[in-house]
C-alpha cells in the first residue's frame, strides 16, 4: 500500500533542485502530477489548496535545500 501523498512527494523531489533555484523558501502546493504555484507563506498556500480542491488530500512543502530533522524521544518503560 502506498502513501496517500507518494506521488506529489516524488513529485516534489524530481523538481527540487529547479524549486531551490527559483522559489527557497517559498511554499508549494501540489495535486496528483499538478505544481499549483509557490507561495510566500504557508497561508496562502493552504488557502489556495483549499479554494481548488476543498477537503481532498493535497501536498504542501516548504522549498529548502536541507530537510530540517525532528528528534522525539519517548521513553519505553
Amino acid at each position: 500500500m502506498t502513501n496517500q501523498l507518494e506521488t506529489e512527494y516524488q513529485i516534489y523531489l524530481s523538481h527540487l533542485d529547479e524549486f531551490v533555484s527559483k522559489h527557497l523558501n517559498e511554499f508549494v502546493p501540489i495535486k496528483g502530477d499538478e505544481i499549483i504555484n509557490f507561495y510566500k507563506s504557508y497561508k496562502d498556500s493552504l488557502q489556495d489548496g483549499y479554494r481548488r480542491f476543498g477537503h481532498a488530500p493535497f501536498f504542501v512543502k516548504l522549498i529548502a535545500k536541507e530537510e530540517e530533522v525532528h528528534f522525539f524521544h519517548h521513553g519505553l518503560a
